[in-house]
């Protein structure tokens, strides 16, 4: 007897597999652009740590003395460097971006987890399938609401990975 062999009807349980098909995805997608989102914070994040630091280091060095005009130029270059550096990361907003990413690929991960928890009950164990769907759906809608959106190459790199997987068709 397979773990999916419970008492949904035929239509229910692909419905159930498509649903699942699409938060896996979603879940998937949000995590890998969390990854990306914290590695564009970072690779912003260590250039403005470095800058600023030898910035800060060589106008501590040169208190004492009048530094040549090249290394005035220089430092001061640096400086804007910085400085730009850091207005990006704050304007673009990588860190928060990853962590909204973070909190909704954990919220599609339950409700994948819903899905799997109604596949795996057995014969014996009533579902109120029509309470789950709306309930499930309901969730569902909340989340796309709450959700930033993926890049598009995030997303078709995790849809392939999932077709992959449990070997899911090209859509006609």
């Amino acid at each position: 007897m397979s773990v999916y062999n419970n008492c949904l009807d035929k239509q229910q349980r692909k419905l159930l597999h498509e649903w699942l098909i699409a938060v896996r995805t979603a879940g998937m997608s949000h995590h890998e652009a969390e990854i990306y989102y914290s590695r564009m914070n970072k690779i912003l994040g260590i250039p403005v740590i470095i800058v600023t630091t030898a910035v800060g280091t060589t106008v501590f060095s040169s208190i004492s003395s009048s530094p040549k005009i090249y290394i005035q130029i220089i430092v001061g270059l640096c400086s804007m460097l910085a400085a730009i550096l850091a207005s990006l990361q704050t304007f673009l907003g990588y860190s928060s971006l990853s962590e909204k990413h973070q909190m909704a690929g954990d919220r599609y991960n339950t409700l994948r987890r819903d899905i799997e928890s109604i596949l795996a009950k057995s014969e014996s164990e009533k579902v109120d399938f029509g309470k789950f769907s709306d309930l499930f759906l309901s969730n569902w809608s909340e989340i796309e609401k709450d959700t930033p959106s993926i890049p598009h190459k995030i997303q078709d790199q995790a849809l392939d990975r999932i077709r992959k997987l449990v070997d899911i068709p090209l859509a006609a």
